[in-house]
């Protein structure tokens, strides 16, 4: 989520640890001791962009939603 944010806000600095740290920090008003880098291609961002527009809160219930859809049909 907060890559998407960078990366909407800030495309150059998608791969800058320091930035994601500080984005994190203040999405979740707590401070980080161990961030996850970003590791993806720039491209792959292009499927979770729309969730960046969306509350923390609200895209994390979208993401579980679609998560759930998509266990359903391959398990069923």
């Amino acid at each position: 989520y907060a890559t998407l944010h960078t990366a909407l806000t800030e495309p150059d600095q998608l791969y800058n640890l320091a930035l994601q740290t500080s984005t994190i920090s203040k999405l979740i008003n707590a401070p980080i001791t161990q961030p996850l880098p970003y590791l993806y291609p720039p491209h792959s961002l292009l499927f979770y962009a729309p969730l960046a527009y969306l509350s923390l809160d609200n895209a994390y219930h979208v993401w579980v939603l679609f998560n759930g859809i998509c266990t359903i049909i391959l398990l069923g």
